[in-house]
């Protein structure tokens, strides 16, 4: 299974930067979580990093070699630095 919505939240369109205290899954890659679970952070950019290094794992990692076009999008998404991450969709 590719995604669990059991941790899921609703935000309104006008919430643009919400900030939630992080709820760690099973996977616990994400690096500003992995320094501080604690701290109040914005889950989309959280979301991106998970969707980008899923891609990573699953679709980059030495099993397919057409997707060389992509590899820019998912660098920028699994950056570690949460601001710097895609965020306008």
């Amino acid at each position: 299974m590719l995604t669990d919505f059991g941790l899921s939240r609703q935000y309104s369109e006008n919430e643009t930067t919400p900030l939630e205290v992080p709820s760690l899954g099973a996977n616990r890659s994400v690096p500003e979580s992995r320094k501080d679970e604690e701290t109040p952070r914005n889950p989309l950019t959280t979301d991106v990093y998970y969707l980008g290094n899923m891609i990573r794992e699953n679709f980059f990692e030495g099993r397919y070699s057409n997707l060389a076009f992509m590899y820019p999008l998912l660098a920028a998404m699994v950056r570690k630095e949460p601001e710097a991450r895609p965020h306008d969709v």
